[in-house]
C-alpha cells in the first residue's frame, strides 16, 4: 500500500526532458524533503499530499518516490483559498484577480466555482474567454482528481492522466475500469500500456471494440513512428500497410489466450466490410488505410486529376515568340531543357519542374510569370510555399509577394486531418507556382489542390532527392512516377557561381559520388570523438556568426540528443551568447530568455512551422507566463504551456526543419555513431541550404558512407496508383 506524504513545494532541484523527471523540494513537517516524481505539481503555498514510498538514494540519502500521483488538500478559509487560486495552480488567475473573486463568494469560493464555474462572469474583468481557460484548469484539479489518482496507481504519470480526463470527462473512470485499452487514443499512452489494465478474460480479449482500437493505434503509430515490417525495417510516413504487416503488428499487440490469427483476419475482414477499414490492391499487393486517411489520398488524386483535364488547357498561339521577348527582357538565355519546362507549363494546366539548386528553376519560373502578365493583364499570381521561410525565399529571388500554403488558405492544424466534405475554392483563378514540393505532405497536399479552381494554371516545383515530407505521404515521388504528369527535370547548373564546390560537390552528392573536393568554400574538420566535435561546431559558429550575422548562418545536425545534437548545442550557445537575463520562461523542459533564438515548431493561424523570432519579452499577467515573439512579419505573445510546446530554441537545429530556407553558411556534421542517419538525402539537404560556404565536422568515411546510402525507405501510399487511375495519361519529359 502507497504512502502519502503532505508537504508544501519549495524549489525545483531537477528537471529532465524529455521525460518530465523532476526532483524538487518540499517542506513537511517542519524539513525539507526530496521528492521524486513525473510532472511534480510546484505551485507554492498549496498544500499536497504524495502518494508513493520513501527510498534511499545512494548519494543523496532519504527521498519520498510518487509512485501514485497526489492530491491537492482543499483550502477551507478565505486567506488559504487567495493563496490557493493566486499559486498558479489555476491558471488565468493571478493575485488581484483571486482577491476579487474571493471578496464576492468568500468561503464557499470553490464550491460556488465548482457547481458553475460561469458565476465568475460577476467579477470585474474576466470574459468568457478567460474564464473558459480558468474552467479547463479548474477541471483538471477537482473534477479530474479522481482520475489521476486512480491512473496513478497504476503507473500514469499526472500530466498524462489529466489528459485522460480532458479527453473523456466524466466517463474517465468508466472507461479506465471497462474499456482501458481506449486510453491510448490520448497522447503518451501506447495500446500495450493501455491494454495492460485491462481484465485477464475471454470476453474481454475477444471484444471486438479492442480489435477496432488497437488496428487504429497500429496504423496511427506506422504513420508517425513506423511499424516493422516482415523483415524488420522501420520506416515512418507511410499512408497504409501491407496485410502481411498489419496482421503480423495485430498479433504482437492482441496475442493472449483467445485472441489468434484466425480471429484477427476474420475482424479486418469485417472492419473492412463494415467500413471501419480500407483496403487498395496495387499491384496484387494488399495495403490496409484508416477511413480518413483513405478518404484523403483519394480526393486528393481526384483534384489532381480535375485540374489536369486537356479540355481545360488552352493552346498558347506564338509561344515561341513570347519566350523570345522574355528572354529579351529579362536579359537571359533559356536553356533547351529551361525551354522545356516553360513550353510544358503553357501546353498543360498543371506541370512540374523538378531539379537541384542552380538549376535555374527560378530562372523558368521568372519567363512563365513574364508570359503570363503578357497574356493575362489583370489576373492574379498566387506564389506559395510550405514554410514561412521559404515563402521568403521566393520573394527575394522574384521580386513578388509569396505566402504559406497555410496562411493563403487559412489553414489550422487540427483542419487538415480530414476530408472537407464542402470543399471551398480559395484561389479562384490565376497562375499558381507552389516551390519546395518534397515539403508537401499528403494532408496539406490535399487541402491545396482542393482550394484551386480547375481554370487556374499551376506550376509544381521541388527537388525530389531532398529529404520526403515530415508528414506522412510522398506526395511529389507519387506524381512524378505515376507518369499521369507532365515533368520537366533539369539536371544542368547554371548559376554564375556554378563552379564553386559547395555546387560542385552538392552535384556529386545527387548522383551518389562520394570523391569531393575540399577548399576554401567546402572544408570538413575531421574528429573521431563526438565531445570535440560539438565542442568544434560552436566555436565556429560563434567565429561565422561574427562574420556573417546570425541570419546568415546555420548550424544543422542529423539529430537532436546526445553529442552535437540539436538538444545540447542550443543549450551551451545560449549559456555563451545570452547568460543572463532579467526574466526567463521555464516549462516543458525548456528554458527561454529575452534576446533568444526560436523556433515554431507547429503551424498556427499567424505562424508557419519553422519560422524564426526572437524573444522580445517575458513578463506575468494573471498568474501566467507570457513570451513574446518577434517573427519577421509579425509578433506573437505565447502564454504558459503554448510557448514550451510551441517553440523551441533555434541556434541550431535539424536539417529536417532546414528545408526550404537557405543561409550564407551551413555548419554540419556527420558521424559513424548516429548510423540511422548517414544518408545521401540528409547530407544533400544539409549541404544545398549553402549559398556560399559549407564547413562539415566528424568523419570523411562517414560522409562517404552517407553518400553511398541511398534513402531506400519506401512510404507505403497509394497516391500513384489512383493518379493513373483518375488522370489522362502525359508523357513524362526528362
Amino acid at each position: 500500500m502507497a504512502e502519502a506524504l503532505e508537504c508544501v513545494f519549495e524549489k525545483t532541484i531537477y528537471q529532465r526532458e524529455p521525460n518530465d523527471v523532476t526532483i524538487a523540494l518540499y517542506h513537511a513537517t517542519g524539513k525539507s524533503v526530496i521528492v521524486t516524481g513525473s510532472m511534480l505539481p510546484i505551485a507554492k503555498k498549496v498544500k499536497y499530499v504524495f502518494y508513493g514510498e520513501w527510498v534511499n538514494h545512494p548519494k543523496y540519502g532519504k527521498q519520498f518516490k510518487m509512485t501514485e500521483g497526489y492530491d491537492t488538500a482543499k483550502p477551507s478559509t478565505k486567506e488559504s483559498i487567495k493563496e490557493y487560486l493566486a499559486s498558479g495552480t489555476i491558471r488565468g488567475i493571478g493575485q488581484k484577480t483571486a482577491e476579487r473573486i474571493v471578496e464576492m463568494f468568500g468561503d464557499e469560493t470553490l464550491d460556488v466555482m465548482k457547481k458553475d464555474i460561469f458565476c465568475l462572469l460577476k467579477v470585474k474583468g474576466l470574459t468568457k474567454n478567460k474564464i473558459e481557460k480558468i474552467k479547463t484548469s479548474f477541471d483538471e484539479n477537482f473534477a479530474g482528481r479522481e482520475t489521476i489518482v486512480l491512473l496513478g496507481k497504476k503507473g500514469i504519470s499526472p500530466k498524462i492522466a489529466s489528459k485522460v480526463y480532458q479527453k473523456f470527462k466524466d466517463k474517465a473512470i468508466k472507461i479506465i475500469e471497462e474499456q482501458p485499452y481506449r486510453l491510448c487514443m490520448v497522447q503518451g499512452i501506447t495500446f500495450p500500456v493501455a491494454d495492460s489494465l485491462g481484465p485477464q478474460t475471454e470476453a474481454y480479449e475477444l471484444s471486438y471494440d479492442r480489435f477496432f482500437i488497437c488496428a487504429n493505434y497500429v496504423l496511427a503509430e506506422n504513420e508517425n513512428n513506423g511499424m516493422k515490417d516482415y523483415i524488420g525495417n522501420r520506416t515512418a510516413g507511410s499512408l497504409s500497410m501491407t496485410v502481411q504487416d498489419f496482421g503480423n503488428a495485430m498479433l504482437s499487440l492482441l496475442r493472449m489466450k483467445s485472441m489468434t490469427g484466425e480471429k484477427i483476419c476474420e475482424y479486418t475482414i469485417r472492419a473492412i466490410k463494415d467500413g471501419h477499414l480500407k483496403m487498395l490492391v496495387d499491384n496484387g499487393v494488399q495495403y490496409i488505410y484508416r477511413p480518413g486517411v483513405y478518404r484523403i489520398e483519394r480526393r486528393l488524386a481526384e483534384n489532381i486529376a480535375r485540374l489536369t483535364r486537356k479540355e481545360v488547357s488552352k493552346t498558347v498561339e506564338d509561344i515561341d515568340a513570347y519566350i523570345k521577348k522574355a528572354e529579351n527582357e529579362l536579359r537571359i538565355t533559356l536553356s533547351e531543357e529551361q525551354r522545356q519546362a516553360v513550353l510544358n507549363a503553357y501546353q498543360n494546366n498543371l506541370s512540374l519542374i523538378i531539379g537541384p539548386p542552380g538549376t535555374g528553376k527560378t530562372t523558368v519560373i521568372q519567363v512563365i510569370v513574364y508570359i503570363f502578365k503578357e497574356l493575362n493583364k489583370n489576373s492574379q499570381i498566387t506564389l506559395l510555399a510550405p514554410t514561412g521561410r521559404a515563402s521568403r525565399r521566393i520573394t527575394e529571388t522574384t521580386n513578388m509577394d509569396a505566402f504559406t500554403i497555410h496562411s493563403c488558405l487559412g489553414l489550422h492544424t487540427e483542419q487538415i486531418n480530414d476530408v472537407n466534405e464542402e470543399e471551398e475554392y480559395k484561389i479562384e483563378e490565376g497562375l499558381v507556382v507552389v516551390d519546395e514540393m518534397s515539403m508537401l505532405d499528403a494532408r496539406v497536399a490535399y487541402q491545396l489542390f482542393a482550394s484551386i479552381r480547375k481554370k487556374c494554371k499551376i506550376i509544381l516545383c521541388g527537388d525530389d532527392d531532398q529529404l520526403q515530407s515530415v508528414g506522412a505521404g510522398a506526395v511529389l515521388r507519387d506524381m512524378i512516377t505515376s507518369e499521369a504528369l507532365p515533368v520537366t527535370t533539369l539536371k544542368n547548373i547554371y548559376r554564375q557561381d556554378a563552379q564553386s564546390l559547395v555546387y560542385r560537390n552538392s552535384h556529386n552528392i545527387r548522383e551518389g559520388k562520394y570523391e569531393l573536393e575540399y577548399g576554401e568554400d567546402f572544408m570538413i574538420y575531421e574528429t573521431d570523438e563526438t565531445a570535440d566535435m560539438e565542442e568544434q561546431m560552436i566555436a565556429m559558429y560563434l567565429e561565422k556568426i561574427k562574420e556573417h550575422g546570425k541570419e546568415n548562418v546555420m548550424l544543422l545536425s542529423p539529430f537532436k540528443e546526445h553529442d552535437a545534437g540539436v538538444y545540447n548545442l542550443n543549450s551551451r550557445i545560449q549559456k555563451i551568447l545570452n547568460p543572463d537575463a532579467k526574466t526567463e520562461y521555464q516549462g516543458n523542459g525548456k528554458t527561454f530568455r529575452t534576446g533568444d533564438l526560436v523556433m515554431q515548431l507547429k503551424n498556427n493561424e499567424t505562424q508557419a512551422n519553422g519560422d524564426i523570432g526572437v524573444v522580445t519579452a517575458i513578463h506575468k499577467r494573471d498568474g501566467e507566463q507570457i513570451v513574446c515573439v518577434k517573427f519577421e512579419n509579425d509578433r506573437r505573445d505565447y502564454f504558459d504551456e503554448e510557448a514550451g510546446e510551441e517553440l523551441n530554441l533555434a541556434y541550431a537545429y535539424t536539417v529536417h526543419k532546414a528545408q526550404g530556407s537557405e543561409a550564407k553558411c551551413v555548419i554540419t556534421c556527420m558521424h559513424d555513431m548516429h548510423s540511422v542517419m548517414r544518408k545521401r538525402n540528409i547530407f544533400y539537404t544539409a549541404v544545398t541550404r549553402a549559398k556560399q560556404e559549407v564547413i562539415v565536422f566528424g568523419q570523411k568515411r562517414a560522409v562517404e558512407k552517407a553518400i553511398q546510402t541511398a534513402d531506400k525507405s519506401k512510404r507505403n501510399t497509394g497516391l500513384k496508383q489512383m493518379l493513373k487511375q483518375e488522370c489522362s495519361c502525359w508523357i513524362t519529359v526528362n
